[in-house]
């Protein structure tokens, strides 16, 4: 590490706190590694290293002047974009976004959704959008969150007020200054069908104010973007096996008309656009003057309205980025594993798997600049979705109706027919069982959602669900006199569902979303739960037996990653608790840069 002055680490703070207003995708420096160490800093878009490396996982991009780093239980902390930062306020969090305009959506540990400020103090709950209990935050671009509740997804700000209420089936990012909000159809702009063939989708187009812009009709245009791009919105026509993609402007006025030429359009910038061809190869046109590029390449992408990146290594080689002016000549002699997008006047390029470097896109190169091992652009978003960390334990577990005879309105006395008309409330399909599709198994699996959870419920019958039947043939072999020989034949005649009712309920919580934890305080109120009902007769740690009475035992049990209750007519293995002694709960902590970076940079 160089050593910095008190003049530029306070220079470095003022451009940290004052670039807190510019839009969401602005950052202010990104997680790095330096050459020799394993720890992650943060490098600035110019390439200064300005938070020293002093953490062991990769933490949030600054924004803000805050970031956001994993402690070791998994939870992520609140910082300061100090050279040694420190944090700021106590609390440890389960989800976060970046800070937009110094706002943050969060989930504090065990606590439901809030928007704070930089200090981490409570700007606004969002528990509840009006009358809606929102599910999911995400998709945050331009302080802006997509949000889902039931079935539905609306849009808000970073101050918690609504911008586009929640009605519409599902809701793009916002870019660009606009929001595409799609209704329940929206199928039609993706399938392979004729278009005519298809019921019509009608995606609505609203600006970040809320007002509604105009609409695009599957009808008329069955291909559509996700988002807009420098001012446009890819749309297109679907013609049997041929694609054919144009551009729409902001005001929804066709800039470029669907081309065959272009079989998809992937990026924008200024007055050019990235197409590619039906060999799958890049190439890049002049809006209004057609071809300026070849599609030649595997894959191109702009670095500002002056330049493209593109790849020049064929399909399955490792990368070739080049960068290129807008006339093809290069901008830069060398070639990279990896090219970010452009940040301000620089671009971070991988050179090779252990080298990245910051450069601007004439290729120049501070001299003093660290080497850099690794500098992480697309780190984009802390996590992918902000949802709420509480639950009420007593409410989940009185959501499932369990008791010593019931679980969710399935009886010890119910029939197999009424076990799955109750799972077709928790599937799409409501068809009417047929007996023949249920001759292979004794279980029904339901997964209702309690509280915001989905669980895992089974009933199991003491006989596979439903059997053939047969009716007797005789059959005569061999005649002698007044004698005669014979057997008598099945000849099947169909299926019917087994009379038995069912011989025990099964439910497993795990804990994957809200329960992580929370797994020995949900497991203690099971043991609560099914002692009211009955006699405990044995128990340890990690399991409990109870005596119903009739015949019947509840054996509830904790694990690694679930609770699970099983009750009814237990076998002598089933009561036995023994090998659950010591179990406890696995954390399953997940740091940040060991989950698989499937969301891509920046621009993709």
């Amino acid at each position: 590490m160089k050593n910095s002055t008190l003049l530029t680490v306070f220079a470095l703070a003022v451009l940290l706190f004052s670039a807190c207003g510019t839009p969401a995708g602005d950052y202010e420096a990104f997680p790095c590694k330096i050459k020799g160490g394993d720890d992650w800093g943060f490098v600035s878009a110019d390439g200064a290293v300005v938070v020293a490396p002093e953490f062991s996982h990769r933490p949030s991009p600054v924004t803000c002047g805050r970031f956001w780093a994993q402690n070791s239980r998994g939870y992520w902390e609140l910082y300061s974009a100090d050279e040694h930062p420190v944090t700021v306020g106590d609390k440890e969090y389960r989800y976060v976004s970046n800070f937009h305009k110094g706002h943050a959506i969060v989930a504090e540990r065990d606590q439901p959704v809030t928007i704070i400020d930089v200090d981490g103090n409570e700007v606004a709950s969002l528990e509840r959008i009006g009358s809606l209990q929102p599910k999911h935050f995400g998709d945050f671009n331009d302080g802006l969150s997509v949000f889902s509740s039931d079935t539905v997804q609306g849009v808000i700000d970073f101050n918690g007020d609504v911008v586009v209420p929640a009605k519409y089936y599902s809701i793009n990012t916002p870019a660009d200054g606009r929001i595409i909000a799609h209704d329940s159809r929206s199928f039609s702009f993706f399938t392979t069908e004729n278009a005519d063939s298809t019921e019509e989708s009608v995606a609505t187009v609203f600006d970040y104010n809320g007002e509604k812009l105009f609409t695009v009709s599957s009808r008329k245009y069955s291909r559509i973007g996700d988002r807009f791009r420098s001012g446009y919105l890819p749309v297109g026509v679907h013609d049997g096996d041929k694609e054919s993609w144009g551009l729409m402007d902001l005001n929804g006025e066709i800039a470029v008309r669907p081309d065959p030429s272009n079989s998809s359009i992937t990026d924008v910038a200024g007055n050019h656009y990235i197409y590619c061809d039906d060999s799958g190869r890049y190439g890049m046109k002049s809006i209004g003057e057609g071809v300026v590029m070849k599609a030649k390449y595997t894959y191109a992408r702009f670095l500002g309205a002056e330049h493209i990146a593109v790849n020049e290594a064929e399909d399955g080689d490792d990368p070739e980025w080049v960068i290129l002016n807008l006339d093809g000549s290069k901008a830069v002699a060398k070639k990279f594993m990896d090219v970010s997008p452009l940040f301000g006047d620089h671009v971070f390029v991988q050179v090779r798997e252990d080298r990245w470097q910051v450069i601007t896109l004439d290729g120049e190169m501070a001299a003093d600049q660290e080497q850099f091992s690794m500098i992480d652009y697309a780190s984009l978003i802390p996590c992918y979705y902000v949802e709420s960390d509480h639950i009420d334990i007593d409410a989940l577990v009185s959501g499932v109706g369990m008791d010593a005879n019931t679980m969710d309105s399935i009886t010890f006395q119910s029939s197999v027919q009424k076990t799955l008309e109750r799972q077709a409330r928790y599937f799409s399909s409501t068809n009417k069982p047929v007996a023949s599709n249920y001759s292979y198994t004794n279980e029904v699996n339901l997964f209702p959602t309690v509280e915001g959870e989905m669980i895992s419920e089974t009933v199991t019958f003491p006989s596979n669900l439903s059997h053939q039947t047969y009716r007797q043939e005789k059959v005569i072999d061999y005649v002698w006199g007044n004698y005669y020989w014979y057997h008598m034949n099945k000849i099947p005649t169909g299926y019917v569902f087994t009379s038995q009712t069912p011989s025990k309920f099964t439910v497993t919580f795990n804990n994957y979303g809200k329960l992580r934890g929370k797994l020995r305080t949900l497991y203690a109120a099971l043991v609560k739960h099914f002692s009211a009902y009955g006699q405990e007769l044995d128990s340890n740690n990690g399991a409990t037996l109870v005596d119903l009475g009739n015949g019947r035992s509840a054996r509830i049990t904790l694990e690694p990653n679930s609770v699970s209750v099983v009750w009814g007519k237990l076998s002598a293995g089933e009561k036995s608790i023994f090998s659950y002694a010591g179990n406890k709960e696995d954390l399953k902590i997940q740091f940040a840069d060991e989950e698989s970076d499937e969301f891509g940079g920046p621009d993709d």
